[in-house]
């Protein structure tokens, strides 16, 4: 349902792009968002304000990133977003090897293997970069 209601709002968005910058983008890729969007959805998006001063379900601005990145981008702006994705990568890695116990303060340290933790932290990857991931895999093929 989030997939879909992100598809109708970039689907307006691309609605209202302007047609220089629009041309940038593969017609099969603007199908793409007309074909997944929600039948039922209204989205509360405006041409009058900025997209920035508006509310964009995440996975909308996760869409307009990777849209961003492929079609308009230039190389410094890629080679940072690519950094970006990197880091966040090294983060759960560190978190999925290594056991980590939230103290009271919301702050993590790190336990030796030997203790037993009561609190363990389970972290579990974001809806966010599972949709970067599964949407990067899709300009990607």
């Amino acid at each position: 349902m989030e997939f879909s209601e992100a598809c109708s709002e970039v689907d307006f968005i691309l609605a209202n792009l302007n047609p220089e910058d629009k041309k940038k983008i593969p017609e099969a890729t603007i199908n793409f968002f007309k074909e997944n969007k929600a039948l039922f959805y209204k989205v509360n998006l405006t041409t009058d304000k900025p997209l920035a001063m508006q509310h964009l379900k995440d996975e909308t601005k996760a869409f307009l990133q990777i849209l961003n990145y492929k079609y308009f981008a230039n190389q410094k702006q890629k080679e940072k977003f690519i950094d970006m994705l990197n880091e966040n990568e090294n983060v759960d890695k560190m978190f999925s090897t290594e056991i980590y116990v939230k103290t009271t303060n919301e702050n993590y340290i790190q336990l030796d293997k030997n203790i037993e933790a009561q609190d363990l932290v389970v972290y579990k990857e974001s809806k966010i970069k599972i949709l970067i991931k599964k949407v990067m895999s899709f300009f990607i093929n």
